[in-house]
């Protein structure tokens, strides 16, 4: 069953139907489309000024005592004799004060009379006094007899510290003959930090 509602209004005794305003709608919004996810990638206007981004440049660290700001490369040949009558010979290595020498990798070459045999060793010091002094062995392997002299080589990548000290850094070769004069050539490869304690 329908039911029909009617409203009146009364005017000087008349009724007449009573019409209802009809309300106001608003308009449909208008829908702007997505743009693109590649709207991006599109190229630069004429006049668009080019704007440059640049993020900061990270600093190396390393863990340990050391705070590293720079890492600057390190490379060392040195060389030197030992003569008729001796056994040893060694060189220091110097390090600046306030740095400290991480020392990655050392080739050497060692020759002598025939016969004769060779050790090597690289001494550091971390804590400046002698006692905890440090000896790195190196080994060395014949290369072969050239003109009546023997040739040996060693090679050895590592990880080891240096710091300034006394006595300081020091690379030492020893024989196993006083005979003849012996002759070694070493180049230590690495870098330098500074130190903050």
């Amino acid at each position: 069953m329908t039911v029909l509602f009617l409203t009146a209004s009364v005017s000087f005794g008349q009724v007449s139907p009573h019409r209802a305003t009809p309300k106001k709608t608003a308009a449909p919004a208008s829908i702007t489309p997505a743009t693109s996810s590649n709207e991006h990638l599109k190229p630069l206007a004429p006049d668009s000024p080019a704007v440059a981004v640049a993020s900061a440049p990270a600093k190396a660290s390393t863990p340990g005592a050391a705070s590293i700001d720079t890492m600057q490369p390190f490379l060392k040949t040195i060389n030197f004799d030992i003569p008729a009558g001796t056994t040893q010979g060694n060189c220091p290595i110097t390090i600046p004060e306030g740095k400290r020498l991480v020392i990655e990798y050392v080739s050497v070459r060692a020759q002598g009379p025939t016969g004769q045999k060779f050790i090597a060793q690289i001494q550091t010091n971390v804590a400046h006094t002698e006692s905890l002094r440090g000896k790195i062995w190196l080994v060395f392997f014949y290369q072969g007899t050239f003109s009546g002299i023997d040739v040996f080589t060693a090679s050895h990548q590592m990880h080891v510290y240096a710091e300034p000290s006394v006595p300081p850094a020091l690379f030492v070769a020893t024989r196993t003959d006083i005979s003849g004069a012996a002759f070694i050539e070493a180049t230590i490869s690495g870098y330098i930090v500074n130190m903050r304690r």
